[in-house]
């Protein structure tokens, strides 16, 4: 069951750019898991290869650092680690980590990369029981 006071939540930012703290979010001193959503709404974009990624440490206490996570593009039959566009769009990402009991940052980010873009980001971390 997802928390509902969804701890990290951020409100919808306008994003010109990559951005490498979305939320910041410091999980409780107790082993858990946790799920990260990350929606992209793209309103304009030349050439923009856009992504999200997070970085935790796991319940082994190793960090993770992937370069970029799972995305969906609304319409789109498949996920990617990225994608590439010049027009408007929505995008979906979600993931569920494992992270230990030191209370270590979350900390989802925006990636981009080529030409410009304008986008509106909301991001979230919840505990799941």
């Amino acid at each position: 069951m997802l928390v509902r006071s969804q701890p990290g939540a951020t409100s919808q930012k306008t994003e010109p750019a990559a951005d490498t703290n979305v939320p910041t979010f410091t999980p409780q001193a107790a082993a858990g898991t946790y799920r990260l959503r990350f929606v992209i709404s793209v309103s304009a974009a030349s050439a923009a290869t856009l992504g999200w990624t997070a970085t935790w440490t796991d319940s082994n206490g190793n960090a993770q650092t992937p370069t970029n996570l799972s995305l969906v593009q609304s319409g789109t039959a498949a996920p990617a680690l990225t994608f590439t566009t010049s027009a408007a769009g929505n995008y979906y990402g979600d993931a569920t980590i494992d992270v230990n009991n030191a209370r270590e940052n979350i900390v989802m980010k925006l990636t981009f990369s080529g030409t410009s873009f304008t986008a509106k980001v909301s991001a979230t971390v919840g505990r799941l029981q």
